[in-house]
């Protein structure tokens, strides 16, 4: 049983593509059966029928309870509630797919876990991707009063330790966090989007900046804003040529407005093509100070032999022989380190170098087959523990 938090024949965003990946991967072992919650489905329920079935439900609140208060009070804290369950009407697994045995329960995210006891129904794997206390750090704790944010870290590490004893092994998406887990979690890389046969890479005529993601996430708006508002104009001052172009979903009309209002800046939104972006562009920009896992825009930048100019935080997860040696991605703290990285890749031998360099990482390093290995590795220790 497979337990996503969205669909997982979306390939449309990064969370997206690795879901689908995990999906994909686990199909090599048997029939998956995926159960979904959709809170927006307009239907009830939805089955789709087909080798893989995927069950979407939309779960029903109940009235008002004490633990509906407890719950509120624990995702503001934590941003995430292991005692929502107890708030919501919830149909059971084994009612749907009934008479399926199912070996393994493969849960996306530890959210999904709080909604139901899935480590009931059989040995648990669970892909954390972000681990909790990365994201309360460096998301929800700026967001606490000073008075709470030692009782959020605590609370967030107890509810993340209670469902993570639950499981027998899984995934995590930041090598450096593997030392959190037990023994039989494992490094599972994000794997970014590669360019098609046709993909013009070495295209001459290019200038212009992006910065791609989802623009309601919260560390994608707050990053770009940043971006614009201590680094953008100096760098516009001295190139008032070069365009930046903000992509992605999401954003707030407010938020539009603001960043529209920047010379040399342009908010394109949902963009279907980003190959004819990564085309014409000089380099891409990833401004996040926030977050979890590794970034997968970052790797995407290199897969598509584009140098990334990224926050340290925007490089998370990548060895330092990567971000010292100029290998696809330079590292940028403030509008004189920005342009600095900008002048190194407008230097055209420097600039294939870096191109070059960064391609090859991704070739190397984050191939679907290593991350079919890594999924492989975890689930076949579960058959031969059984």
């Amino acid at each position: 049983m497979f337990i996503p938090t969205k669909d997982p024949r979306l390939t449309n965003g990064g969370n997206e593509q690795r879901t689908n990946l995990l999906w994909e991967s686990l199909k090599r072992y048997g029939k998956v059966y995926t159960f979904l919650l959709d809170r927006n489905l307009d239907v009830c329920a939805e089955l789709i029928d087909g080798i893989h079935p995927i069950y979407k439900f939309r779960p029903e609140e109940k009235n008002f309870s004490v633990w509906r208060l407890i719950n509120s009070l624990l995702s503001r804290l934590s941003f995430f509630s292991i005692f929502s369950r107890k708030t919501t009407v919830f149909k059971r697994p084994e009612d749907i797919f009934e008479g399926v045995h199912f070996d393994v329960v493969v849960a996306r995210y530890l959210h999904p876990l709080c909604d139901f006891k899935y480590w009931e129904i059989a040995p648990l794997l669970i892909d954390i991707d972000d681990h909790p206390i990365q994201v309360f750090e460096t998301v929800r704790k700026k967001q606490l009063p000073i008075g709470l944010k030692s009782i959020g870290r605590f609370v967030t590490r107890k509810q993340a330790e209670y469902i993570i004893d639950k499981s027998v092994g899984g995934w995590i998406a930041n090598k450096d966090q593997e030392v959190l887990l037990g023994s039989n979690y494992m490094f599972l890389p994000n794997i970014p989007q590669t360019a098609s046969q046709s993909y013009n890479v070495g295209n001459i005529q290019r200038k212009n900046l992006f910065t791609v993601g989802a623009m309601g996430y919260g560390p994608n708006k707050y990053g770009v804003t940043r971006f614009l508002k201590e680094i953008w104009p100096l760098f516009h001052q001295k190139y008032p040529e070069v365009e930046y172009y903000i992509v992605g979903k999401g954003a707030l009309e407010a938020d539009v407005k603001l960043w529209n209002s920047y010379e040399g800046v342009k908010y394109l939104g949902f963009v279907d093509n980003l190959e004819a972006l990564y085309e014409k562009s000089l380099a891409t920009v990833v401004p996040v100070y926030s977050g979890g896992g590794t970034c997968i825009k970052t790797l995407e930048a290199m897969s598509y032999s584009r140098t990334c100019l990224s926050t340290k935080f925007g490089a998370r997860g990548l060895s330092d022989d990567v971000i010292n040696g100029e290998k696809g991605i330079l590292l940028f703290d403030d509008a004189e380190t920005f342009i600095d990285a900008y002048n190194k890749v407008l230097d055209v031998k420097r600039r294939d170098e870096i191109e070059k360099q960064g391609s090859h990482f991704i070739t190397s390093n984050y191939s679907v087959d290593s991350f079919n290995k890594a999924v492989e590795e975890v689930v076949l220790n579960v058959r031969l523990s059984r």
